[in-house]
């Protein structure tokens, strides 16, 4: 083969890709779009923000604090509006005993008097539905308030936690780890209310004494 049949198979490639570059045909378009999806970004984003959500009677039900907070526009008609978390840390607080001690909806709680219950925090979190519901990921954990600065607290911990923050509820399908003073207990799955302290373990549940 010749100097001119290799120049001209050159120049007939050289068109050919700015061709295909100008005008791809559809099937290396859905190519392209699979292989880099439309990266979409913040639509506003907050530095270390944070959350005061009271309940009907005027009592202090959480805090969240974060880092950052990205939040995100719906893009489509069907697709909701969300806010990414990062290094989130959830503080709740005893909603029976702030009832008790407001008279009415406008009356003011002192928060240093109320009771924290349970601290929560994550590496990341996705947030839906204006905070009704919360996806903790990434090294979850739940420490129990304890009642007494001598108290060992219960800690629980997965890799994924949703939280409903307004309903003080948490759940997940994932494997969970509970340490308490004297034992240590692992389940597939759990069920928490936060308000009541009561725990559902779902499946696979195993426990050991484990004084601490």
């Amino acid at each position: 083969m010749s100097k001119w049949h290799i120049l001209a198979i050159i120049v007939l490639l050289g068109i050919l890709g700015a061709v295909l570059w100008q005008s791809p045909p559809p099937l290396l378009r859905d190519l392209v779009d699979t292989i880099t999806p439309e990266v979409q970004y913040p639509d506003a984003f907050l530095i270390n923000s944070k959350t005061t959500q009271y309940n009907e009677h005027g009592a202090l039900s959480h805090i969240i604090v974060s880092d950052r907070a990205h939040y995100f526009e719906p893009q489509t008609k069907t697709s909701a509006s969300y806010t990414l978390l990062t290094e989130p840390r959830f503080t709740f607080y005893d909603e029976t005993h702030n009832k008790k001690t407001s008279n009415n909806k406008t009356s003011s709680t002192n928060i240093e008097q109320q009771n924290v219950t349970w601290h929560a925090s994550s590496t990341t979190a996705k947030s839906v539905n204006n905070g009704e519901e919360v996806l903790l990921n990434g090294n979850v954990s739940l420490i129990q308030q304890p009642s007494s600065n001598g108290e060992i607290p219960t800690t629980i911990n997965s890799e994924e936690l949703l939280i409903k923050p307004n309903l003080q509820y948490a759940e997940t399908d994932k494997p969970v780890i509970i340490k308490n003073s004297s034992s240590v207990t692992t389940s597939t799955g759990l069920i928490l209310s936060l308000d009541t302290n009561t725990v559902e373990l779902l499946s696979n549940v195993r426990s050991r004494y484990e004084p601490r």
